[in-house]
């Protein structure tokens, strides 16, 4: 009903309205929609509260039926199954699989760009820098995946970590980030800290992005980084479902189910010049620094 339909919506609206008076959370969505202005993946939080209201009941009933007659289905089973029997079952119910038409575009070209947000009841500033970088898929794909676990993904033992806090004492939480579209990919530096520090952050990423540019990395830091990103990537499919939810996602990519395998047969591929030059050709000055001070 119309009624449940506004419930559900005023409900939505205090959920991420409540999600946002962290800084956190804050400085990630404006990170997000700049970097992605004027794109789908740029539907922050904040931005889908400006369109909310807009939205009727019939819109969303038309999309459901939309994403359930129209797009493209995927099914990935793990487990001890009878998977002739499982065929013959899901192939009554889904259809032959027809070409898929993406009308996501790829986003416009990155240029520098600084915002900021004053909340006068934060207790830290948070920083979040990041670079448009090539997604799942390209050939450089495992060699961003290598330079996320270098600087910033790999905890204590990360490049950003042992510099900017323990080094410096800059910060309790300091990393890096890979997230992957179809369509694109951001690579992020994330560092929440005392406001009176927010430069001397900045430039502690300059810093070691400077050096990841400059400086090869030695075979043995290759070498822990990549057992480290095989491990990772092991310890989330460990159970059937694990398994079947990696399978559907590289499916929904346009990826084969077992690209796993020949994404871990690259990693070992790798070397320290491959590093250095994606690091040079992605770490560029075109980049979005977001911050939320108080």
């Amino acid at each position: 009903t119309f009624e449940e339909f506004d419930k559900e919506k005023t409900k939505l609206k205090g959920e991420l309205t409540a999600e946002l008076d962290s800084a956190k959370v804050k400085v990630s969505d404006l990170f997000t929609k700049t970097i992605y202005k004027n794109h789908f993946y740029g539907n922050s939080y904040t931005k889908i509260l400006e369109e909310i209201d807009n939205v009727t009941k019939e819109d969303v009933i038309a999309s459901y039926r939309e994403i359930l007659n129209n797009s493209q289905k995927t099914a990935a089973i793990a487990g001890d199954v009878d998977f002739d029997l499982i065929d013959k079952y899901l192939g009554q119910d889904i259809p032959e699989a027809k070409e898929a038409v993406s009308l996501i575009p790829i986003p416009q070209p990155l240029e520098q760009e600084y915002t900021e947000i004053i909340k006068e009841d934060a207790n830290q500033a948070q920083i979040l820098q990041g670079w448009r970088v090539p997604t799942i898929g390209d050939d450089e794909y495992p060699v961003i995946m290598l330079l996320n676990i270098i600087l910033g993904a790999s905890g204590l033992s990360s490049r950003l970590f042992l510099e900017l806090r323990e080094k410096k004492g800059l910060a309790y939480t300091v990393r890096t980030a890979y997230e992957t579209h179809k369509k694109s990919a951001v690579f992020s530096i994330y560092i929440g800290t005392e406001p009176s520090n927010i430069q001397t952050s900045i430039d502690g990423f300059k810093e070691e992005i400077e050096k990841i540019k400059t400086i090869p990395v030695s075979e043995e830091e290759l070498k822990n980084a990549v057992n480290n990103l095989i491990g990772k990537q092991q310890y989330v499919t460990e159970t059937n479902g694990q398994q079947a939810n990696m399978m559907a996602y590289y499916s929904i990519m346009g990826k084969p189910f077992d690209y796993q395998a020949e994404i871990i047969e690259k990693l070992h591929k790798v070397t320290p010049k491959d590093l250095l030059d994606c690091a040079n050709k992605y770490f560029t000055d075109d980049y979005i620094l977001s911050v939320i001070k108080p």
